[in-house]
């Protein structure tokens, strides 16, 4: 019908012009349209997943294709256009390998110039196919830097600005609230599985507090209140969501303040004895001390 022939219609421009160089804003305008247009309905699966909060096998939907995003990892040369070409020379050898695989790369402008890439596998769920699919991404992503040291290229799974999908969602939290709680969720468990994806870590502060400000508005109490048991009062699939969204934000948290550990051990900041003859370590709290005993003195 009409409907769905105008959504096939923006899939194929999106697909073609949304891109990192303008931090995918054409999805993000769509999504705002759309919800402006029917704040109560509920966005096309395709449109949502679009935006990558998770890898498909994640976010529940085997059928999803699997998209990579392909950076340049620079070389020798310097020169940036070189680096490109290096990049894309070697992806292009790579499913050069796999004919029986639907994927297709996909490049706009010059890598590390405003230009983006990335590779598409469309499998459609079915088992032989997902395996093909699973088997390319596995060559081009797990690569092991010591075996690999020159490799030109690296591929990660593809996002395409999740947090702007979030922060369309929340303003028509009304009617949108599971589904960005949903979001919220698939951001914070990815991150969770894949702890060197730096890129996974998409859910920010700033925006898990706004979202949980959203359901501590509908349940009537103040942020540090809100109560997974309470549920969201008159929305059935906002209630059923909400335990999954805290357990999965308290992992994220936990996750960021053990990575935090971990870096202040492994990067230890130095100060002297007051005799100032021998070093010894401290953690960022004792330099922060220190620098206040030195800001105060007369």
């Amino acid at each position: 019908d009409a409907a769905a022939d105008a959504w096939r219609k923006l899939h194929e421009l999106l697909l073609a012009h949304d891109g990192a160089a303008n931090n995918f804003s054409l999805s993000a305008a769509a999504v705002h349209a759309a919800l402006a247009a029917a704040p109560a309905e509920a966005l096309p699966s395709w449109l949502v997943a679009y935006f990558g909060a998770a890898p498909p096998h994640l976010a529940g939907d085997p059928a999803a294709p699997i998209e990579l995003e392909v950076s340049e990892v620079g070389g020798a040369s310097g020169d940036p256009r070189q680096a490109h070409r290096d990049a894309v020379s070697e992806v292009e050898k790579v499913l050069a390998d796999f004919p029986a695989t639907n994927a297709a790369l996909h490049v706009r402008g010059v890598l590390g110039c405003g230009g983006d890439a990335h590779v598409r596998i469309v499998h459609g769920g079915e088992p032989a196919a997902l395996e093909r699919a699973h088997v390319l991404q596995a060559a081009l992503c797990d690569t092991d830097p010591d075996l690999e040291p020159t490799r030109p290229c690296a591929c990660t799974p593809l996002r395409r600005n999740p947090a702007a999908l979030c922060r369309a969602l929340l303003r028509h939290e009304r009617t949108q609230l599971a589904a960005l709680l949903r979001q919220l969720r698939l951001g914070c468990e990815a991150a969770v599985r894949t702890p060197a994806d730096r890129a996974a870590r998409w859910p920010t502060p700033g925006l898990i507090d706004d979202v949980f400000a959203a359901v501590a508005a509908r349940q009537g109490v103040v942020p540090a209140e809100v109560s997974a048991e309470r549920g969201v009062p008159g929305d059935a699939a906002a209630t059923a969501e909400l335990p999954r969204c805290v357990e999965a934000v308290d992992q994220y948290l936990d996750m960021d303040a053990a990575m935090a550990v971990a870096a202040e051990v492994s990067t230890p900041q130095y100060a002297r004895e007051a005799d100032w003859k021998r070093p010894r370590v401290v953690g960022s709290d004792g330099v922060f001390l220190q620098l206040l005993e030195a800001a105060t003195r007369g």
